[in-house]
């Protein structure tokens, strides 16, 4: 058997710099008053790298919930028919700007006291994304304990990514892309989110693997299990921002077909911002450079900066928490070899096979790698 050891991620993320956090614990679940949820469910203890990470809002150290959590239904239907509509002009943006290393520039929302407001749906989905963050409490700390935490949250970095069945997400770690580049410093989001805008597709698949010693130790050096989250529109998943994670199409449950495209709208949150310039905060004049369809009429000027959001784009009224399942490795499952994002470094692992061992086709599973010769590095 091998020593079970956990790391976690996140898709809206947070950047805090990377401690060498972790998780440990059982797991308790209570629903919150703000916003109810029907699925409660347990999941079993989690091993994890050395050194303690804070876990997920609302989640105990070593829990499943401490590392990955998914909603379903998240926003309402006309807020979501707004989200796919300006996802290819924020998509436009980001392709227009190209920067060193061939990266991508991503977007910036503030949050707190002094924000600007929001000047269009994306916008305005971020914000609503950070009310759902922190909307479920269910560890014994104080209203004011979690509204401190809230506030160490000063934005979130925001954009789109549009996949085509040919295309995957290489594996890598979230962090601060300018300060990696220029400073070859390693700093990680808090929490990482990604909000599927389509059905079909790579899942997104989260490695129990971090890095230590601003990213030249990787923690374990093998990974003991793997979250494997499948699209489903209107899904939110949401990870700890310190692990690695990638989408592969071809372990897709519900592959896409040759005129598809996989749609997710991804949000990090920061306790610092990110270095400019690839994390930047979009002015009027530069949204209207690239396109005229973003921003919203400007006769719907909310007298503060922003424009009037329409009164229907909220969080889904019918918003839950999805279950993740644990499905487990065997020796009759294919071998499937994965590149870890390094050159010449990868994992070859027993996977069951996505279009019959996986029941619920857009689901959330925890594959758990029990025998050390189901799983190797090289």
């Amino acid at each position: 058997m091998m020593n079970p050891i956990i790391v976690i991620t996140i898709y809206i993320s947070l950047c805090l710099i990377n401690n060498n956090n972790s998780c440990y614990g059982a797991d308790t679940t209570k629903e919150d008053d703000d916003v109810e949820f029907d699925v409660v469910f347990h999941q079993p203890t989690l091993g994890s790298p050395n050194a303690p990470r804070e876990p997920l809002p609302g989640a105990l150290y070593g829990s499943a919930d401490a590392l990955v959590r998914t909603y379903e239904d998240v926003f309402s239907e006309e807020l979501l028919e707004q989200l796919i509509k300006e996802a290819p002009e924020l998509d436009k943006v980001g392709r227009s700007r190209l920067l060193s290393n061939n990266k991508r520039q991503t977007f910036w929302m503030p949050m707190g006291v002094g924000a600007p407001k929001p000047r269009f749906g994306i916008e305005h989905a971020v914000n609503l994304l950070f009310d759902l963050l922190y909307a479920n409490s269910y560890e014994s700390e104080s209203n004011i304990k979690m509204r401190e935490r809230r506030k160490q949250i000063v934005g979130g970095k925001y954009w789109v990514q549009y996949r085509p069945s040919n295309e995957d997400v290489s594996f890598h770690y979230d962090k601060d892309e300018g300060l990696a580049s220029d400073h070859m410093i390693m700093r990680f989001p808090q929490f990482a989110t990604v909000t599927y805008l389509s059905n079909a597709g790579a899942p997104t698949i989260i490695f129990n693997q971090t890095v230590t010693q601003n990213g030249n130790v990787e923690v374990p050096q093998t990974p003991t299990n793997t979250f494997i989250v499948y699209p489903k529109k209107n899904k939110h998943m949401i990870n700890r921002g310190d692990l690695n994670h990638g989408a592969l199409q071809k372990l897709s449950a519900n592959p896409l077909e040759e005129d598809e495209i996989r749609i997710t709208f991804v949000v990090s949150w920061e306790t610092k911002k990110p270095l400019e310039p690839n994390c930047h905060y979009l002015t009027d004049d530069e949204i209207n450079e690239f396109t005229s369809k973003l921003l919203l009429n400007n006769n719907n000027n909310n007298g503060s900066g922003g424009m009037k959001m329409n009164e229907k784009w909220t969080l889904s009224k019918n918003i839950k928490r999805g279950e993740i399942l644990d499905i487990k490795a065997n020796k009759h499952d294919q071998d499937v070899i994965i590149p870890m994002g390094r050159p010449e470094h990868f994992l070859k692992g027993k996977w069951p096979d996505p279009t019959t061992r996986f029941k619920v086709k857009d689901g959330t599973y925890n594959l758990i790698w029990e025998d050390e010769n189901d799983v190797e590095m090289f």
